[in-house]
């Protein structure tokens, strides 16, 4: 999803639970301006200079809601309300262009229903599962005047709540991030009235800002690329909080009908509800605190369920009661079903059961048949006059009336176990009463066999989606793209370093994270450097090249015959082999003077020294490498300081076996600035020459640091 504007917010603002996969709109350098009012005056409406203090409620305006996070914060909307061009929302969504780490905080207090821990993250989504789209994420139940509401927060980095903490408005539930299907940091947002997208009339719904000091200038759409801050609100007396409130009749249907109760099961099931809580999804028993939530559930009883879940998610409380009352066929265990208190709701209950079932009796003059062999009677609950065999059919002549039928022990003192009852003309021409939970509408589908709930058809394989159809157990494999494979539930390439071998000795190749990660072993010279300067150090298509200076004695000879020229370990060596105090002459060794005697321009010998004929010497050097601050500053650089060789007439530098300057008449302070670069060793070589042409040499490397400038 893409990031969006930041709304002006009193306290905070509202939204969330957006479609996932979005395309994030990187930040821009400069944050655009924040939204404000035009003057239009000394005094704008909603507070100083024209910043709306607002807060955000639903389209119905039934509960008010905040920025989703911290007051005095202002973010981009990356992506506003869809569906557009350019965006991937279809509905009424937010993405906030939230950096990493940035505080989530609670729209509105409520009771978080649900979470989601994934941690990865895939640009396009491929591979992942609806719950994996949505990374790290929370959804809250917030409870409004008319109805129940749901804010989601997705691609969080981290979550502080777990199912079923209450939050207070304005808590921080998590830090933002780039988790499920997202290709940049930001926080999704929107709200729904209902728990889930799929069912029907569970909408994303619009969100409006309002300016809460003036109710002016209302905010009726959250523009892309405009940036909202969140306002604290003043601070408002305290008031005591509204009693709990219950859902609506036909909200109660649909979490019902979701948990798998069907036909008679589903209309009791509601029934009871309504008898046992009125519908308040916090309710706590008033004889024993252990009963909780929309029906009841006691956890001293039944202490497998999660009395937390219980309480904040009603349909995690449908689900419990499906699986207690044998999918919707044994209710002894509620008292309000034995006592009969649950029957004064059940014209009610079995309207909302038949608006999303059709499997439901409903009236006279429907045709049914006996879904199983159902026990035919002269009165409700009185003297039996045979059985209907299953498949058998008939139409409804009179009822529903409810009548007793043995007792229900569960409750102290027992009490009478109490059905609904139809009387109905069996096509044998039998006329009796029969118990509506043996009974189901002609031509309708039959109560489901086998499986009730998805989670009866867990395979333990995370590869699989399973799901419960029609009473049949399906575990569908997940498809992944080609040449890619289920792991865990989650589809990648490979899962061994071998697998993705390239077949290139210049790239290292590993296995991350599900895919192939093939590295070039270099890409640049400087990345080759072995530390030897004997060697020419390349990156050749990806490898490193390391080239010797030499690997014969022939590739060193200098052509001076007074020298021994050799290769050794890649290096020349030009070694002189005349003793102490004696010159090389056309490659022989004359005289047996020191070198002041030569000065005097006579040998012992008689020979001339006129030039002198003796090499230069002795040479020293000393190389050093610096930071040079004048234009352009900070750049690396090399001194070279060497002796003035006696005898020598010009100097020939030489850098990493190549010639790179030469002529040179001084000795000292020669600096080198170019092509130098930090993190590199470099070798010198300095010869001395006279005017006869004769030379004596010296070497020496230096290594100049990463750090030699700061």
């Amino acid at each position: 999803m893409s990031f969006g504007k930041a709304i002006t917010v009193g306290s905070g603002a509202v939204v969330l639970l957006a479609t996932i996969g979005c395309v994030p709109i990187p930040p821009t350098v400069e944050e655009p301006p924040v939204n404000e009012v035009d003057p239009g005056g000394e005094n704008p409406p909603g507070g100083e200079g024209g910043v709306l203090d607002t807060a955000f409620e639903d389209v119905g305006g039934d509960i008010p809601l905040r920025l989703p996070f911290p007051d005095g914060e202002q973010y981009r909307v990356s992506q506003g309300y869809g569906p557009c061009a350019t965006c991937s929302h279809t509905g009424y969504q937010i993405d906030f262009a939230l950096p990493l780490n940035t505080p989530v905080v609670a729209a509105y207090e409520g009771t978080v229903s649900d979470v989601g821990s994934y941690s990865g993250n895939s640009a396009d989504g491929r591979g992942l599962s609806p719950v994996q789209q949505a990374g790290i994420y929370v959804k809250i139940r917030h409870d409004g005047t008319n109805s129940g509401w749901y804010s989601s927060y997705l691609h969080l980095t981290s979550r502080l709540v777990e199912i079923g903490n209450f939050v207070e408005t304005g808590e921080v539930i998590g830090r933002s991030g780039n988790t499920g299907w997202s290709t940049g940091p930001h926080l999704h947002f929107h709200i729904r009235n209902g728990p889930t997208a799929s069912a029907g009339g569970f909408r994303p719904v619009p969100m409006h800002g309002i300016v809460v000091r003036t109710g002016a200038s209302t905010i009726i759409d959250f523009v892309d690329e405009e940036v909202y801050r969140a306002i604290a609100l003043p601070e408002q007396p305290e008031v005591e909080p509204p009693p709990a409130r219950p859902l609506p009749v036909h909200e109660i249907a649909d979490i019902a009908y979701e948990a798998g109760f069907r036909s008679a099961g589903l209309i009791n099931a509601i029934a009871v509800a309504w008898a046992e809580s009125e519908f308040v999804p916090n309710a706590i028993g008033h004889v024993d605190p252990a009963d909780t939530g929309l029906w009841q559930i006691n956890v001293d009883i039944h202490p497998q369920y999660d009395r937390d879940r219980l309480l904040g998610d009603p349909s995690y409380n449908a689900r419990a009661a499906f699986e207690i009352s044998g999918g919707g066929s044994n209710w002894c265990p509620w008292c309000s079903f034995g006592n009969a208190d649950y029957t004064g709701y059940l014209p009610e209950a079995r309207d909302a059961a038949s608006a999303i079932d059709p499997g439901v009796i409903q009236r006279t003059g429907q045709q049914v048949q006996a879904a199983d062999d159902v026990a035919v009677r002269s009165t409700p609950g009185g003297p039996g006059v045979g059985t209907a065999i299953a498949g058998s059919g008939g139409s409804i002549v009179d009822g529903p009336t409810v009548a007793s039928l043995g007792t229900c022990s569960y409750c102290s003192p027992p009490s009478a176990h109490m059905y609904i009852w139809w009387q109905i003309l069996w096509d044998d021409g039998r006329r009796g009463w029969s118990v509506e939970d043996y009974l189901q509408r002609a031509g309708g589908t039959p109560p489901p066999t086998g499986c009730t709930t998805n989670s009866e058809c867990n395979d333990g394989n995370a590869c699989t989606t399973d799901t419960c159809s029609n009473g049949t157990c399906q575990n569908t494999q997940m498809t992944c793209p080609a040449g890619q494979s289920c792991v865990n539930g989650v589809c990648v390439a490979c899962t061994t370093n071998s697998e993705c071998n390239d077949g290139n000795a210049c790239t290292t190749d590993t296995c991350s994270n599900g895919f192939c990660v093939n590295t070039l072993q270099c890409t640049s010279n400087s990345q080759c450097n072995d530390g030897n300067s004997c060697t020419q150090d390349t990156c050749s298509n990806g490898c490193c090249q390391y080239a010797p200076e030499c690997t014969s004695n022939s590739q060193c000879n200098d052509g001076d015959p007074c020298t021994t020229d050799t290769c050794s370990n890649g290096c020349c060596q030009n070694a002189g082999t005349c003793p102490t105090g004696a010159c090389c002459v056309s490659g022989q060794c004359i005289g047996n003077t020191t070198q002041a005697a030569c000065s005097g321009g006579t040998w012992s010998a008689g020979l001339s020294c006129s030039p002198n004929p003796c090499p230069p010497g002795p040479l020293s050097l000393d190389v050093t490498a610096y930071c040079d601050t004048s234009p352009p500053p900070n750049t690396p650089a090399v001194y070279l300081d060497w002796t003035d060789s006696f005898g020598a007439t010009s100097y020939d530098v030489y850098r990493d076996g190549s010639f790179y300057d030469g002529g040179i008449t001084c000795c000292t302070d020669y600096q080198n600035e170019i092509n130098v670069v930090a993190g590199r060793t470099y070798r010198y070589f300095i010869r001395a020459r006279n005017a006869a042409g004769y030379r004596d040499s010296i070497e020496q490397t230096v290594y100049v640091p990463l750090n030699v400038c700061p």
